[in-house]
């Protein structure tokens, strides 16, 4: 009987003692709403002077295949920057683009002479139109980023 006694003693403390030990918690907090997270603007870099329109490109474009035929190899690297290579593949880039490189010229050279003060510096369509040929155009289009190059058709 004193067993149960205690055992009867110990449930009642316990249901005496659960709401009081309870009634210290705090309820859950509830979650804050969602925040939308922030947009990330991308700010765009400053358009290198030497892309930065038709006549600029063109220009750089022939100075630095004039260094090559001068012997300034290291220039070509120049020449190729203002030619929209994107679409080729990353393996072959460098060396595509060079070939590239070397083919304009030509065709430059052998077309017409190019008056660099007749290249127009904005123009209002995104695109200059240097000649048409039987095999295409020679046109320098401004890019996403800013950037006015040769386009990926010459």
């Amino acid at each position: 009987m004193k067993k149960t006694s205690m055992i009867w003693l110990l449930v009642v403390s316990l249901l005496i003692c659960i709401p009081i030990v309870n009634a210290g918690e705090t309820a859950p907090a509830e979650m804050p709403p969602a925040e939308t997270p922030p947009v990330e603007i991308k700010v765009l870099p400053k358009v290198d002077e030497s892309l930065s329109n038709p006549r600029q490109t063109m220009n750089t474009f022939l100075s630095a295949m004039q260094a090559v035929s001068e012997g300034k190899k290291q220039q070509i690297s120049t020449a190729v920057a203002t030619l929209a290579l994107d679409n080729i593949n990353e393996l072959i880039r460098k060396d595509k683009g060079k070939e590239l490189a070397q083919i304009l010229s030509s065709v430059i050279e052998r077309s017409k002479k190019v008056v660099l003060s007749s290249i127009d510096t904005n123009p209002k369509v995104g695109r200059y139109v240097f000649g048409t040929y039987s095999q295409g155009k020679v046109e320098i289009v401004k890019q996403i980023d800013g950037r006015w190059l040769f386009s990926k058709e010459t």
